[in-house]
Parts: C-alpha cells; structure tokens; sequence
C-alpha cells in the first residue's frame, strides 16, 4: 500500500510538474490550466480519501466504496475539465442559416455573407438549415 501512494504522489507532482513547464506554450499544443486543475483535483480527492482511512474505523468493504467514489468522482471532474470548454466553444460556433428569395435566385445568407445558387423559378421552403 506504501509503494502504491508513493507511485500516485509522484504520478500527480510529475503531472503537476509537467503543467508548470507548459505553462508558456502555444494552446494549440497543450491545456496546462486544465491539467493542473485536474492533479489539484485528484490530488485533493486523494489526501481527503486518506485522511478518512486514517481517522474514521471503517471496514474493508467501506474502504473499498470510499476509493470507487473518489476514482469515480476523479474520473468524472478530470475528463469534464478537458471535454466541457470545447463542447461551449462548439456551440458558439453554430449559426443558422435562413433562405430568402432574391429575384427568382436562392440566396442564403450566413452573418452577411451571401452564397446564391443558381436555381431560378423553383420554389424551395425556407426553412432554417443548422451548421
């Protein structure tokens, strides 16, 4: 159990280590302010989880629960810092498109660019198209 912490203390400060020297790099190649967001939250659910063994008589089964929910809670907080600002920069990104008619021409126009097509007299429905 000793070897265990050690290793995870030392995967987290090697993590943590690794977020400081990325620090100045270009945010196309790295996340270092997730990254460490994300060791200060495994670390935290770590010494929290070990301060529970330690001051509260628990058995190994309730062991066994409390370390599921830290992984879990880990698990769950880490992959959410990293997912979440992209899918709210993704949905930013989305415009509608609305179709109007233009002298017999189809324009749709896309926060004032305007793409026409070239089909003249046909009726078309102008309904919103989702990019």
């Amino acid at each position: 159990m000793i070897t265990q912490l050690v290793f995870d203390i030392s995967l987290v400060l090697m993590g943590c280590l690794l977020a400081f020297v990325s620090r100045n790099m270009d945010s196309k190649f790295g996340e270092p302010k997730q990254m460490i967001f994300s060791m200060y939250n495994i670390a935290f659910t770590g010494v929290i989880l070990i301060v529970l063994f330690l001051a509260v008589d628990v058995e190994e089964d309730g062991k066994r629960m409390l370390q599921a929910i830290g992984i879990f809670w880990g698990t769950v907080i880490s992959s959410a810092i990293f997912v979440l600002p992209r899918l709210m920069q993704g949905n930013g990104k989305r415009r509608v498109l609305r179709g109007t008619s233009v002298s017999g021409l189809n324009t749709q126009q896309l926060s004032g660019l305007n793409i026409t097509s070239g089909s003249t007299g046909s009726s078309t429905a102008k309904k919103p198209i989702c990019v």
